[in-house]
């Protein structure tokens, strides 16, 4: 299987990051960049409504998981380092500010 489109055609994906072959499952044959192994093997037996895909709703899923580790994780741990400094900064206003008044007294 050299050719990309060989491997699509036998439902087969190289992937890159593990250096291995892995077989798509029938339920996502649709969407084979969309499955990911490691996770997704979990959702084969998941009931979908009537008129849903099956790749749509995989696709959404990985949107709103990475959505969740970027936004529940990264966000906050930047917003708590800029607290840090402002509050560093802050006493170092403080400390400033009060030798100030005891040297004009």
């Amino acid at each position: 299987m050299d050719d990309y489109a060989d491997q699509l055609n036998s439902n087969r994906l190289y992937d890159n990051s593990f250096d291995y072959i892995y077989d798509v499952p029938p339920e996502f044959q649709d969407c084979p960049k969309e499955y990911r192994p490691e996770t997704d093997y979990q959702y084969l037996t998941c009931d979908v409504p009537y008129g849903e895909d099956k790749c749509e709703l995989l696709k959404e899923l990985h949107l709103v998981k990475d959505f969740r580790t970027y936004f529940l994780a990264v966000i906050p741990l930047i917003l708590s380092i800029i607290t840090s400094l402002l509050n560093i900064a802050f006493v170092i206003l403080a400390i400033y500010v009060l030798d100030r008044r005891k040297v004009g007294r």
